[in-house]
């Protein structure tokens, strides 16, 4: 069962019926107009408060040491880079005591994580509802044509082709769930307890009746549902009594219709026109243009990781991605760096500051905000810039 951590929130769905789009885009996309100034504001302030909030706690101390650093210069000069390894003793065992603040729920990674079995990570409520925060403002923008348009309704429907929780998409899920009236297909409390393959089975049987709007989850899996749906593999297409109904029997007509005409199989474009489709991981980008063929729209990419939680998107334009400046503090390791570092395991890396990032490679270092606890923690993946 999916139960509920914080309970329906209803001011994006009030501000949504009352077509107060300004302040919907200013409350979860202002941050895409922040100057480098403005961004590192927020960053230093937000630290500042975590560093505090760390320096409470056994487990910040044990980070951090003895002295609190008072600045951002002494914070990266204080503390070291950390991986999985200086949390696992405690985070493995769920240790809340050691904490800075007691989360709300728990996600863990893939189970292939090579030395560990799972990296488990801790939420905060506030970490907890920047998920769902997230997922509200890539629905805007994979929805949306040009800056400032609200495209969302109340009781869009998603197909739920995420994993349950404690895996990261599972919680990013229930956290937009709990804060969007959103329609997930099948319902959250139904389809945390399938198997995937029944997931989208039943999904699109009932996209089938209730119509589909939004779609998200890793490429690869959205570009495999689609080869499957034109093989008819997915199941979705068997009629049911619900069926049989005048309007769902038009939508499949005027399906097959389209498809006869365009000499194809039948694809998924054919049946639903999408809203938007959100997606991510590292083969998002190789996957794009077959997700537009059998979807018939653009993907909007994300970045998000079990650690760190959701970390940048992209904008309207579908270009490169936007760094998030209230979930985590960032740092960057040069490519230069990088590559020292990986010669000699026993060099420690310099970093830079995203007010100072030239085109380059970089690998991402960040700190939670919000009470989290991964500080300075170097989760592996490398950007472009």
């Amino acid at each position: 069962m999916c139960d509920s951590i914080g309970g329906k929130l209803t001011t994006l769905s009030t501000l949504i019926k009352q077509g107060r789009h300004e302040e919907i885009w200013m409350k979860y996309l202002g941050f895409l107009d922040l100057s480098i100034d403005e961004f590192m504001k927020i960053q230093e302030r937000l630290l500042l408060e975590q560093i505090d909030i760390l320096g409470k706690s056994m487990m910040g101390r044990m980070l951090m040491g003895d002295v609190i650093p008072t600045s951002i210069k002494e914070f990266r000069e204080l503390v070291p880079l950390t991986t999985y390894k200086d949390y696992h003793e405690y985070l493995d065992q769920k240790r809340i005591d050691v904490l800075p603040r007691e989360p709300v729920t728990w996600a863990h990674t893939s189970g292939r994580s090579g030395e560990f079995r799972y990296k488990w990570a801790p939420y905060t409520k506030k970490m907890y509802e920047r998920l769902g925060d997230s997922v509200a403002g890539s629905m805007i923008l994979a929805s949306c044509t040009k800056k400032g348009e609200v495209l969302l309704e109340p009781n869009d429907t998603v197909l739920l082709a995420t994993a349950p929780t404690p895996y990261v998409s599972g919680e990013i899920t229930r956290s937009a769930d709990e804060q969007m009236d959103l329609r997930f297909l099948p319902p959250l409390e139904e389809g945390s307890d399938m198997g995937f393959r029944e997931r989208i089975q039943v999904g699109f049987k009932l996209a089938m009746v209730e119509g589909l709007d939004f779609f998200y989850g890793l490429a690869s899996i959205l570009v495999g549902i689609g080869e499957q749906f034109g093989k008819g593999g997915s199941g979705s297409m068997k009629l049911s009594a619900e069926m049989l109904r005048p309007d769902v029997l038009w939508r499949l007509l005027s399906s097959f219709i389209k498809a006869k005409i365009k000499g194809g199989p039948l694809l998924p474009k054919d049946v639903w026109k999408l809203k938007g489709i959100m997606t991510g991981g590292v083969d998002a980008s190789i996957y794009k243009k077959q997700i537009e063929y059998y979807w018939g729209k653009k993907p909007l990419e994300g970045y998000a990781c079990t650690e760190g939680g959701s970390i940048a998107m992209q904008a309207w334009n579908y270009q490169g991605m936007t760094f998030f400046p209230e979930n985590n503090f960032l740092e960057f390791i040069t490519h230069e760096e990088h590559e020292k570092n990986k010669k000699d395991p026993d060099y420690h890396p310099k970093t830079v500051l995203y007010s100072e990032l030239v085109p380059g490679i970089y690998e991402l270092v960040f700190t939670n905000f919000h009470g989290g606890i991964f500080t300075r923690y170097r989760v592996g993946d490398l950007f472009e810039v």
